[in-house]
C-alpha cells in the first residue's frame, strides 16, 4: 500500500517524520528556478560619480557628458543613477578616457593629468 493511501494507524514513525518534515519544510529546501538576485552597487548623481572614480566634480561631469559611461548611466529628470561596477569596468576598458575628455574642452592639457 502507498504511504497516501495508508491509514495513520498503520504509519510508522519513520511515515510520520517524513510527513511532518514535508509540510514544514521551507522555501530554500526547494531548488529554486530563479537565480539569486545579485546586490548592485549603485552610486547617485554627479557627486557619486566623483566619489567613485576620485575625481572633482567638473571632471566627473566631462567624463559623463563624452559618452563613456553610458550603459551604465540611467537619468531620470535630475536624477541620475550610476551602476558603479559597470562604471568600472567600462572605465578600465577605455585606457584613454582623458585623451577623449582633453579633446572635448576648450583648453589644452599641456601635459598635466585629469
Amino acid at each position: 500500500m502507498e504511504k497516501e493511501n495508508k491509514p495513520i494507524i498503520q504509519a510508522t514513525l519513520g511515515d510520520l517524520k517524513e510527513m511532518i518534515e514535508d509540510m514544514f519544510a521551507t522555501p530554500t529546501d526547494y531548488p529554486h528556478d530563479k537565480p539569486p538576485k545579485v546586490k548592485r552597487h549603485l552610486v547617485y548623481g554627479l557627486a557619486g560619480l566623483a566619489k567613485l572614480l576620485g575625481v572633482c566634480k567638473s571632471t566627473a561631469s566631462k567624463i559623463k557628458s563624452s559618452g563613456i559611461l553610458n550603459p551604465a548611466i540611467s537619468q531620470h529628470g535630475k536624477v541620475i543613477v550610476i551602476d558603479a561596477d559597470l562604471a568600472l569596468e567600462l572605465m578600465k576598458a577605455k585606457q584613454n578616457a582623458s585623451a577623449v575628455i582633453n579633446n572635448k574642452t576648450k583648453f589644452k592639457n599641456y601635459g598635466r593629468r585629469i
